[in-house]
């Protein structure tokens, strides 16, 4: 029986001296969207800081849950998507004006 959360341990043998880029590991294209608010981000790319403020504001009201939806690619948090298999993760850190505050998707 293959143990996902360690097939690549199970597979030691059989991968002898093989090197990372010798695989094709299982991934995750943008990990962190399992989880995402309905609002648009601050600082989103492109967009000058005032128009991007007012639409992080109005963005719940209007489309928040559609967009979020159509933004979703992930259904299982990152430690459910390692002990399922999943060996590359795919995310990104964009920082925001708020203190001390990473955004990741």
């Amino acid at each position: 029986q293959l143990d996902l959360a360690n097939w690549m341990g199970q597979l030691a043998p059989v991968l002898g001296d093989a090197s990372i880029l010798d695989l094709s590991l299982p991934g995750a294209h943008d990990t962190m969207t399992y989880d995402l608010s309905t609002t648009l981000s601050e600082g989103y790319e492109g967009m000058g800081p005032v128009i991007s403020k007012i639409l992080h504001s109005v963005t719940p009201l209007l489309a928040g849950e559609f967009i979020r939806q159509q933004g979703q690619t992930q259904g299982l948090k990152v430690t459910d998507m390692l002990e399922s298999g999943i060996r590359f993760i795919d995310f990104r850190i964009m920082y925001t004006d708020a203190p001390d505050s990473l955004k990741s998707h």
